[in-house]
């Protein structure tokens, strides 16, 4: 018999090395969750602001800046903005100006011109679809 004290011996739960161990669960790991489905709920609760935003900017109604008659935005009518007045134009269209002060190099190298009615821009000068405005026209 030994009478010495015994020491106690160290309870490590030993692992093996490629062995996956589950953390405990503990109050982050729960709150972590609860962060993600909070995420969740909040990205749909967005997207149906977003559907229905688009449902009442698509029902809004918008007058020809010629003939008054009303167009919603959904039925594609209105072709053009004009650059001059600013109004929407289903009709009496002078086209896009070929002045170079009216014209836009796109990121992607394409030119966009800025599109006139007939009352902003040179009627003589509009033919197939293109035009010359009234800004570039006194330059």
């Amino acid at each position: 018999m030994c009478f010495g004290k015994y020491k106690k011996k160290n309870k490590r739960q030993k692992y093996k090395i490629n062995k996956i161990v589950p953390l405990r669960e503990n109050k982050s790991n729960r709150e972590n969750y609860d962060h993600q489905n909070n995420h969740k709920e909040e990205h749909s609760i967005a997207s149906n602001q977003r559907k229905e935003f688009h449902e009442k900017f698509i029902k809004e109604i918008i007058p020809c800046g010629f003939c008054k008659q009303k167009f919603d935005l959904g039925s594609n009518e209105l072709q053009i903005s004009c650059g001059g007045c600013d109004k929407f134009f289903h009709c009496h269209i002078g086209g896009k100006c070929r002045g170079e002060n009216c014209s836009i190099t796109m990121p992607d190298g394409s030119i966009e011109h800025i599109s006139y009615c007939l009352n902003c821009c040179d009627s003589y000068t509009a033919k197939n679809g293109f035009c010359i405005c009234n800004n570039c026209s006194k330059k």
